[in-house]
């Protein structure tokens, strides 16, 4: 009798961990999803919902490239090698320890009981508008930073909600971006011009004398907060947004295509 239930056992424990694994996202599983017609959107929820084991080896890569698996579901690999289920189910909105619970960074609260983190993009360059200035020298110049493509993959509605989480234990110049010294109120949302195809943001001016780089008043579009657990903040816009490309971004950016992040959306 002994003996039958220690069988019994582990087949149990057997079948669960093959229930395990079979829910575990790998390379294979996003290749074969997108190779199906599925949209990033739907594998990018994929991966922040699913335990996962990604191979981001070189040639874990070069495999997912040559499988045209587009570049911000493997940027979102890399990151997230484990996949983002253990965050999520942790939950930033629980009103735990920030920097035990869930990774510092900004979330997209999909309902009072998901959140997915937001990736951002990187700007891919920097230019200066100098055309005016060769006409008439006293005149400024803008400064823009570019991101790829005229649209953002993420698609929100026109009040969009989020969680931002900052590491209440670290200080802000080891984390200058989501540090213990830091706030939602170091956080901008401003709009993007749409080209056809990229988009821009003016972070400055320059002049024959000096440069300014500066996200003027005019370019803020108002943010409400309320604090909702130790580091742990509820963000909106103040009112609802137009349809139109939009982008988070920290008051002290490093405007570098190694360090320029900007959390891009559209507003449909």
């Amino acid at each position: 009798m002994k003996k039958n239930c220690l069988i019994i056992l582990a087949l149990l424990s057997f079948s669960f961990i093959q229930a395990q694994n079979s829910d575990t996202l790998n390379n294979d599983g996003v290749i074969k999803l997108y190779q199906s017609g599925f949209s990033t959107d739907i594998i990018r929820s994929k991966i922040n919902s699913s335990p996962a084991k990604f191979d981001v080896s070189v040639n874990g890569m070069m495999k997912l490239k040559e499988n045209k698996i587009p570049d911000d579901l493997i940027t979102l690999m890399v990151t997230n090698p484990n996949g983002n289920a253990a965050k999520n189910a942790a939950g930033p909105g629980a009103g735990g320890s920030a920097a035990s619970s869930v990774a510092t960074g900004i979330y997209l609260v999909k309902s009072t009981t998901e959140t997915v983190e937001m990736n951002p993009s990187y700007i891919t360059s920097k230019k200066t508008d100098k055309s005016m200035q060769l006409i008439a020298g006293f005149i400024d110049a803008d400064i823009r930073v570019i991101l790829n493509e005229n649209h953002a993959a993420l698609q929100l509605g026109s009040i969009p909600k989020f969680q931002f989480v900052f590491d209440t234990l670290r200080n802000n110049n080891e984390n200058p971006w989501f540090g213990k010294n830091s706030s939602p109120k170091n956080f901008f949302l401003v709009k993007l011009k749409a080209t056809k195809k990229t988009r821009e943001l003016v972070i400055g001016k320059t002049s024959a004398i000096q440069e300014n780089i500066e996200i003027t008043e005019k370019q803020k579009i108002p943010l409400k907060n309320k604090k909702i657990g130790p580091g742990v903040y509820e963000v909106s816009p103040v009112t609802p947004l137009e349809p139109g490309e939009y982008g988070i971004i920290f008051s002290n950016a490093t405007w570098d295509t190694q360090s320029g992040k900007i959390y891009d959306f559209s507003v449909k």
